[in-house]
């Protein structure tokens, strides 16, 4: 009996080691082929990034206004993207008023910029109230950007030389990411011709769309 008693413990113990180590080699096997997940992955895919650009417009009762325009920059200050512009100014408006979104004609380069592209970016001056434009996360010659902080901003011809400039930060990687932008006023005193633009703000979300 004895020498029965042996074998039968030694296959006992054989097989509940069997059944204690099987289960965690199949989960770190399984856990071994499971791809990362975007938000431990150190790569961030922009296939389907999207920038809101939200903003409050008080159209201006009198010519030589109600002009603007929004692009982005990167933290250097070079140009990336122009994301939306008035259809007078951007279609040739400034040969008559050269006065007409100076800062972003200049930026842009955009007395060289191609009428497909033009058109593409261009409308017509809103009605008053709250917008939203999207920057696609690609820059002016159709390429995704890197994921990183980034400039917005939104020039507004309030009456002649009398200019508003919004300037703001966005992020694009992982996070969700807000913020709000800050005007300047060019001269100082342009804020006394009328208020156009305010409330302009950026939202990212992470593979979001509009």
């Amino acid at each position: 009996m004895i020498r029965l008693t042996r074998p039968i413990i030694m296959w006992k113990f054989i097989l509940l080691l069997f059944f204690v180590f099987m289960p965690i080699e199949r989960a770190l096997s399984a856990q071994s082929l499971e791809p990362d997940s975007a938000e431990n992955s150190p790569f961030v895919s922009l296939e389907m990034c999207m920038v809101e650009i939200s903003f409050f417009v008080h159209v201006q009762p009198r010519m030589a206004s109600n002009q603007f325009a929004i692009w982005i920059e990167d933290l250097d200050g070079n140009y990336v993207a122009s994301v939306f512009a008035t259809r007078y100014t951007a279609q040739g408006g400034y040969e008559q008023r050269p006065l007409s979104l100076p800062e972003w004609r200049e930026v842009s380069g955009w007395d060289s910029k191609q009428a497909q592209y033009v058109d593409g970016i261009s409308g017509a001056t809103p009605v008053s109230g709250n917008h939203q434009v999207y920057w696609d996360c690609r820059d002016s010659k159709d390429n995704l950007v890197d994921p990183g902080r980034y400039i917005y901003k939104m020039e507004g011809n309030i009456f002649w030389e009398n200019r508003v400039v919004w300037t703001g930060e966005v992020e694009i990687g992982q996070h969700v990411y807000k913020s709000e932008a800050t005007p300047e006023y060019i001269p100082e005193r342009a804020h006394r011709k009328g208020i156009l633009l305010e409330d302009v703000r950026a939202f990212y979300k992470p593979g979001d769309s509009p």
